[in-house]
């Protein structure tokens, strides 16, 4: 008991040291603050300002920035969960021509495929020209129609039979039409010419059924 009640005093006696020894330091420091307070020039009055308005400034500085990424992460956000539209990809010049070319190859093969072209249809098959004769103009009498004699015959003294072509002898006149009140030009043989004399123009001309309007002149 005598020893514990010892070292209790001790104790306490060392606690007391210690709370003193601490108040003095305390105060020291205290003086020491408002010595250095009291000698601190204008200058240094005037850096301590400028950096407390700078701490200032970069708070405010750093508030706004904040400010701003927290705007922008809650756009992003709200990107995030809005339903996203299909961008539509931005045609070039060149796509819209390529497209536009291709539509007009598309239009003009489906027109050619429901078209048959000429080449493609089978040619039919010519038969070859023959050569055209040429337009004989045959001596025929306008009122009577006679023609040349094409199988007429000549017998010679031995009896032998040539073939000959009697040609029709016709004469160009320009006769006088009474009950047309007219003159009428026609290539009348020497029999039609005895035929008009022995029953006149209009009598002929009604035996052999002949219209004179078509050779009036």
């Amino acid at each position: 008991k005598r020893l514990k009640s010892a070292a209790y005093v001790r104790l306490v006696a060392a606690s007391g040291r210690n709370s003193r020894s601490a108040g003095r330091r305390e105060t020291a420091v205290n003086s020491s603050e408002t010595l250095t307070r009291r000698r601190r020039s204008p200058a240094t009055e005037s850096a301590s300002l400028q950096t407390a308005a700078t701490e200032r400034r970069v708070r405010e500085l750093t508030s706004k920035i904040s400010s701003k990424t927290a705007k922008r992460s809650a756009s992003k956000t709200a990107k995030r969960l809005a339903p996203r539209r299909t961008a539509r990809p931005t045609q070039a010049p060149r796509d819209k021509m390529v497209r536009r070319t291709v539509a007009l190859l598309a239009l003009a093969a489906s027109a050619t495929a429901f078209t048959t072209s000429r080449s493609a249809l089978p040619a039919p098959a010519r038969a070859p020209v023959a050569a055209a004769a040429p337009e004989m103009k045959f001596r025929v009498c306008d009122l009577t129609g006679k023609r040349r004699n094409a199988k007429a015959m000549t017998v010679t003294f031995s009896h032998t039979r040539n073939h000959k072509v009697q040609q029709v002898n016709l004469q160009d006149r320009r006769l006088w039409w009474p009950e047309g009140d007219k003159y009428v030009k026609m290539r009348l043989s020497t029999r039609a010419l005895k035929t008009i004399a022995k029953y006149g123009l209009n009598t002929a001309a009604k035996k052999y059924d002949v219209d004179l309007e078509q050779f009036a002149r």
